[in-house]
């Protein structure tokens, strides 16, 4: 799938040092789909007839915090996506996405991208969308759970 392409991260120095970008060899791909994505759904609401048509982007845990990425300051020039966020999206909803980068002297899985994106495009700040984060605990699960 798509997502082994963020190995290529591996050849990419900063990956490696955990400064990696979101727009880098590891993640650059999937704001580029982003875009596509956002580009032909607006079109084909457009011909068929909804022309002020704006998408819904819906992320699952690094795509929650790449969908961030991708909306940027809600300009096109800072959208890794080179998409215009309040013409282009109506919302983002994440699903298990950690929006917090992890703390100084963990490990970062993310190589530092989270820890950019949570700098560069802190917390859900564009007026005009709306954002619904879905998170929750672990839980046991079995035939004595209490009901």
């Amino acid at each position: 799938t798509d997502w082994f392409r963020v190995a290529g991260g591996l050849l990419d120095a900063d990956f490696r040092a955990g400064e990696a970008t979101p727009d880098g060899r590891a993640f650059g791909w999937y704001l580029e789909r982003t875009g596509e994505a956002v580009r032909k759904a607006k079109a084909t609401a457009a011909a068929a007839g909804d022309a002020d048509a704006r998408v819904l982007l819906l992320g699952h845990s690094a795509g929650g915090w790449l969908a961030r990425a991708a909306l940027g300051d809600g300009t096109p020039k800072s959208s890794l996506a080179r998409i215009t966020a309040i013409d282009d999206v109506c919302g983002l909803v994440t699903l298990g996405t950690p929006h917090l980068p992890p703390p100084d002297g963990t490990e970062d899985s993310t190589r530092g991208v989270l820890r950019f994106v949570d700098a560069r495009y802190p917390g859900a700040a564009l007026e005009g969308l709306t954002y619904v984060t879905v998170a929750g605990g672990g839980g046991a699960a079995g035939k004595r759970a209490g009901r």
